[in-house]
């Protein structure tokens, strides 16, 4: 009949056996801080919880049970060891930023305009903010408080094709500004095969307005179809914008701009040129087509105010008729002109 200590024995050799097959360092006789035998303790409470040399302050930090994590926590924010990540802070406002302020349509709503950021640079004059990089940049650079050399702009790849129709006054003192939008036409359809977008060039004068160059991607047709450019005496403002409208509708592209450059100085029409240019603009607004107009004019005049207000256009001068005003307005980011 085996004695109780045999039986302790017998079953405490399997502990030792598995301490020398797991650990191999210690004999069974070997005793803790606290005169504990494996036999005396679980293996696992004296391998985890009872070092060799006893606890240290240190260790019992390193076991006290960590703060909980709230969802969608990161762990740098908790405690005081490690500053939190810039990038994580600022996320949410980010986000909320890109939810649509401005109330721009598009397939992303951003604070930048139209289309999924992609980058950020250094934000220029009249340019949208964004804000979040701007803390970024001026947490990057160790500053308190974020100054002008930290703000930074959204740089949106845009995910559909756009059409963008030119209207352009073709009267004879507008010879100069019909140049300079052949030229944008002709630059723009350089880069456009990136983004897949069409160009098309209305010119309006004399009587009526004509359709100089079809919606196309074609540097070389737009090139020959523009290459002698027509005039007139008189300025058909009404059926220059009509005619925009029609080509802007006839497209499959969900995005439509129109550039109008004029002067402002409608002559023609049936009826009254006011009322007339005023019914044609309210077609051309219901059509969901952004239009930015090019005052070529030497003050703000004519019918231009009217144009603007009835179709939600900004009205920028001649001078600043560039392909990247025109990228601008396919982005929805045109900023209003002072002049």
């Amino acid at each position: 009949m085996a004695t109780p200590m045999s039986a302790a024995s017998e079953n405490a050799t399997p502990k030792c056996d598995g301490d020398d097959e797991t650990a191999g360092r210690s004999p069974p006789e070997e005793t803790g801080e606290q005169g504990e035998t494996p036999a005396d303790a679980p293996q696992g409470e004296a391998d985890s919880d009872t070092p060799e040399n006893g606890p240290t302050p240190e260790d019992g930090e390193d076991e006290t049970p960590g703060t909980p994590l709230m969802p969608g926590e990161q762990r740098s924010a908790v405690g005081d060891a490690a500053a939190p990540d810039i990038d994580d802070a600022v996320s949410e406002t980010d986000a909320n930023l890109e939810a649509g302020a401005t109330g721009q349509h598009s397939h992303q709503q951003a604070a930048g305009g139209r289309g999924t950021r992609v980058r950020t640079e250094p934000a220029r004059d009249g340019e949208s903010i964004d804000a979040a990089a701007s803390v970024r940049t001026a947490a990057t650079r160790g500053h308190s408080e974020v100054e002008a050399d930290d703000l930074r702009q959204s740089v949106r790849e845009r995910e559909q094709a756009a059409t963008i129709v030119f209207a352009v006054d073709a009267s004879a003192s507008m010879t100069p500004a019909m140049e300079a939008a052949k030229g944008v036409v002709l630059e723009l359809l350089r880069d456009a095969y990136e983004q897949r977008d069409e160009v098309a060039f209305v010119a309006f004068g004399g009587d009526d307005a004509e359709v100089l160059l079809p919606p196309t991607r074609s540097v070389s047709l737009a090139a020959r179809h523009l290459k002698s450019l027509p005039t007139g005496d008189r300025t058909p403002l009404p059926a220059g914008l009509d005619t925009a409208r029609q080509v802007a509708a006839d497209t499959e592209s969900t995005l439509s701009v129109v550039v109008l450059v004029t002067d402002g100085r409608a002559n023609v029409a049936d009826g009254s040129p006011t009322a007339a240019t005023r019914q044609a603009a309210r077609r051309l607004a219901a059509g969901d087509t952004q239009v930015v107009i090019v005052d070529a004019s030497e003050a703000r005049e004519g019918l231009i105010p009217v144009i603007a207000e009835t179709t939600n256009a900004e009205t920028v001068p001649l001078s600043a008729l560039s392909p990247e005003l025109v990228s601008a307005a396919v982005s929805g980011t045109v900023a209003p002109s002072d002049e």
